[in-house]
């Protein structure tokens, strides 16, 4: 059996169980949505994937569907009865979604967070007055709010109840640990395409000798990766820079080498537009050259014969 074209293919967690859908508003413009899959105390996001890479060099070379340039996909389902071929689904992958990112981009946005200490409900309350459309509130657990809420706030006890403030050292300090911990991992991976793509970005188009990347400019290039990575999808840019300036990463030595990149590729393509320069006018002098030639016809040459001495001079003499 075949199956066309809007299907949707969905890969859930290897652990079973009751999944609900909730959908959360977008951070920033708190006005568009999207589904996330709750299971207890874990939110998994729903992201689609199209069969692209930005970090493949040879991504061109995939095989896609002329004229729409889609990625060209199908699956396969067995089972002891049934089985069925899905022609060109959509494939949504979920991956564990950390609600902690979100709520710091939320409360960034919302200075009442850092002003004072507030008990839960007052939190909750908060939340609920910034979108018209709050339903999704009461869906996360208060569970998964409370744990989130003590990485990135200063937090009292009194009287058995907890009071929060949100804390842009806290929020710092809990970022420098995850791109820490992402460091870590991606500096033991020397075959995955971001890291491939990085060296490629690293290896400079003229060099003296061999054209091997410094380690410490890897190294940091790397922790700007992560950085990136890390703060890129979930959080303002103003987080993104407050980390760097506060977290005490130093790019400069990143940046020169990269500038003296950019400078040389300049000085490369300079070097190319000139000598492609020079074969075209090059070319053109010898197309004109060509042209310009004249053919030259040879005459046959005609042997002179004195008078009287032709061949049939004696046949008209007198006799």
């Amino acid at each position: 059996m075949n199956v066309h074209e809007g299907t949707k293919v969905i890969l859930l967690p290897k652990e079973k169980g009751v999944y609900s859908i909730v959908k959360l508003p977008n951070a920033s413009d708190q006005k568009s949505f999207k589904s996330y899959l709750l299971r207890d105390d874990q939110l998994f996001e729903l992201r689609e994937i199209k069969g692209d890479n930005s970090y493949l060099p040879n991504d061109s070379k995939r095989p896609v569907i002329p004229n729409t340039g889609l990625s060209v996909k199908s699956f396969i389902f067995e089972s002891e009865e049934n089985g069925c071929v899905v022609q060109s689904p959509n494939l949504i992958v979920s991956t564990k979604f950390n609600l902690v990112y979100y709520l710091i981009s939320i409360m960034y946005n919302n200075e009442s967070f850092a002003k004072r200490f507030i008990t839960f409900e007052d939190f909750s309350d908060t939340i609920s007055s910034l979108f018209e459309n709050n339903s999704w509130v009461g869906a996360i657990p208060v569970k998964m709010y409370k744990s989130a809420l003590s990485d990135i706030c200063d937090t009292i006890e009194e009287n058995d109840e907890i009071f929060y403030k949100y804390s842009t050292k806290k929020v710092i300090e809990y970022l420098n640990r995850k791109v820490s911990q992402l460091l870590a991992y991606l500096s033991t991976q020397s075959d995955f395409s971001i890291i491939l793509k990085i060296k490629q970005e690293l290896y400079k188009p003229i060099s003296e000798g061999s054209n091997d990347i410094p380690s410490e400019i890897l190294q940091l290039s790397i922790i700007r990766h992560s950085i990136d990575l890390i703060c890129g999808s979930y959080t303002p840019i103003e987080i993104r820079n407050q980390l760097i300036n506060n977290g005490g990463y130093e790019f400069d030595k990143l940046n020169a080498y990269l500038k003296d990149i950019q400078i040389q590729r300049k000085e490369l393509e300079l070097v190319e537009s000139n000598m492609n320069a020079v074969v075209e006018t090059t070319t053109k002098v010898e197309t004109k050259k060509k042209d310009s030639k004249k053919k030259v016809v040879r005459k046959k040459e005609v042997k002179k014969v004195a008078v009287g001495k032709g061949a049939l001079d004696g046949f008209f003499k007198k006799a």
